[in-house]
């Protein structure tokens, strides 16, 4: 049964390789690991790589490094128009009543 699936497996790996090396390069880190594999003196490629890992980092949209800022004032902000809301409501009821 299992020899039946080979190609199946065969090409589920090499899909699955694809989308790694896709989501290596899409992190931003590929660039590190192509730098480390042409640089003709590999002991100064890997310094080079550590030295921008710890003290540069992967560029970055300011639209990823503020996500949660934006969904706390997102939030806020609903809390007060629910509260504004309720507010209102209790208002009409007492001026009904």
């Amino acid at each position: 049964m299992f020899t039946q699936l080979a190609p199946i497996w065969t090409l589920a790996a090499i899909a699955a390789g694809v989308v790694f090396v896709a989501a290596v390069l899409a992190e931003g880190r590929g660039a590190h690991i192509i730098r480390m594999i042409l640089m003709y003196d590999r002991r100064r490629g890997i310094d080079s790589v550590l030295d921008e890992a710890l003290t540069s980092g992967v560029e970055r949209g300011p639209q990823d490094l503020g996500v949660v800022a934006h969904l706390g004032r997102s939030e806020q902000r609903y809390t007060e128009l629910d509260a504004r809301r309720a507010r209102k409501a209790a208002r009409s009821r007492s001026d009904a009543a």
